[in-house]
C-alpha cells in the first residue's frame, strides 16, 4: 500500500476539488486501517456537493466517497476469507440483492485476519444484521477493532510478568495470548495503542523486545497441514531430504497437527496434474518427506492428536530374551 495522505491534507484536497464546502472534520476509522478516512461535512448541501461526484485523485491514487454509510468491522475471519468471499456473503445476507458499486466497499485484511464493510442505506437488510455469516461462521459485526500489539521474541519459559509489570504496558492490558516466541497482547483504549506502537522497542533485563502492529501468528501445534502452510507454499522450498531440517526443533512442520485427508487430496491432486514427469517424482518425494518429518516431531512431543483427542506415547525399552 503506497503512502496514505494524512487528515489535513485530505481536507485541504477536498476544499480545493469541492470550492464550496466549508472545513470538514476528518479523521481515520481506526488507527490499523490507514486509507479509510471518516469525514463529517458542515451541512447537506456539502455532503449533497461531494455526492454528486464522489470519486477523485489524491497523490495518484483514486478514492472515493461513499455517503452516509454504516461502517462495521470483523475480527478472527477464517483463513479462506477473500474480497469475493465476502461481497457474496452480504449479498446472501441483503436478501440475495447485490448492493451496487457506490454503496458497497470492502476491505479484507489477510494479514490480520480482520475486515471493515461499508454499506449505504440501499443495504438495508444486510445493515439489520448482527453478524457476518461466512465458511459456516457467525462473525458478530463490532463497531471497533481491538487495539493489539505484537512484542517478540519472548520465548518459552520468559517470565510474563516482567513483562505485564513494566510501565509501558501495567494497568493497559486487556488480554493476552503467548504463541511460539510472540506475546499478542490486547491493549484498552486507542491512546495506549499509539503511545505502545510509537516506543517500537522494550527492554526487559538483558533482553530487546520489537514492539509491531498486530498479525495473525499461527499456533502450529493447533493447526492442521495444509495447502495454504505447507503443501502448496513451504514444502516446495525445501529439499526432499530429512536431514536440513532435523537440527530446527522449532520449525513448523514438527508442530503441526497431522491430517491424513488434506495429504491425500495433495497426492491426488499431483497424479492428475503431473504423473510421471520429473515434478512429479519431486513432488511425491516432499509429500514423503512431509510424513516422515511430523512424525519425527510426535515422537519428539511423545503425542498426537487423533479426532480432537489427545494421545500420549508411552514408550517401553526393548527387551531381549
Amino acid at each position: 500500500m503506497s503512502k496514505m495522505p494524512s487528515s489535513e491534507k485530505l481536507v485541504a484536497h477536498l476544499k480545493q476539488i469541492y470550492k464550496s464546502i466549508e472545513d470538514p472534520i476528518c479523521e481515520l476509522i481506526a488507527p490499523q486501517i490507514p486509507n479509510i478516512f471518516h469525514v463529517i461535512f458542515n451541512s447537506l448541501d456539502d455532503l449533497a456537493e461531494v455526492a454528486n461526484s464522489p470519486s477523485f485523485q489524491i497523490d495518484g491514487t483514486l478514492a472515493t466517497v461513499y455517503p452516509r454509510t454504516d461502517c462495521s468491522f470483523f475480527e478472527n475471519l477464517p483463513r479462506t476469507t477473500n474480497n469475493e468471499k465476502l461481497r457474496l456473503a452480504v449479498i446472501a445476507q441483503n436478501g440475495g440483492k447485490e448492493p451496487l458499486a457506490t454503496s458497497l466497499y470492502i476491505q479484507y485484511n489477510k494479514d490480520t485476519g480482520d475486515a471493515v464493510i461499508l454499506a449505504t442505506k440501499s443495504a438495508k437488510t444486510w445493515l439489520m444484521e448482527q453478524s457476518l455469516i461466512i465458511d459456516e461462521q457467525n462473525v458478530p459485526k463490532k463497531k471497533a477493532l481491538a487495539y493489539r500489539v505484537l512484542v517478540s521474541p519472548v520465548p518459552r519459559g520468559s517470565s510474563l510478568l516482567l513483562i505485564f509489570n513494566n510501565p509501558l504496558f501495567a494497568s493497559r492490558y486487556t488480554a493476552q495470548n503467548h504463541i511460539n516466541d510472540t506475546l499478542i497482547l490486547e491493549l484498552d483504549n486507542m491512546d495506549s495503542y499509539k503511545d505502545i506502537l510509537s516506543r517500537e522497542v522494550i527492554n526487559i533485563g538483558d533482553n530487546t523486545m520489537k514492539i509491531k502492529p498486530y498479525a495473525i501468528v499461527i499456533d502450529p501445534e493447533t493447526t492442521e497441514i495444509d495447502a495454504e502452510n505447507w503443501y502448496e507454499t513451504d514444502m516446495l522450498k525445501i529439499k526432499p531430504d530429512i536431514m536440513p531440517l532435523l537440527s530446527d526443533t522449532q520449525h513448523p512442520i514438527f508442530h503441526y497437527q497431522w491430517s491424513a485427508q488434506n495429504w491425500i487430496e495433495q497426492f491426488r491432486k499431483l497424479e492428475l496434474s503431473e504423473q510421471r514427469s520429473k515434478s512429479y517424482d519431486l513432488h511425491r518425494h516432499l509429500l514423503r518427506v512431509t510424513v516422515m518429518l511430523n512424525t519425527i516431531g510426535v515422537l519428539r512431543k511423545r503425542r498426537y492428536m487423533v479426532n480432537d483427542e489427545e494421545i500420549s506415547l508411552k514408550p517401553v525399552r526393548m527387551q531381549t530374551i
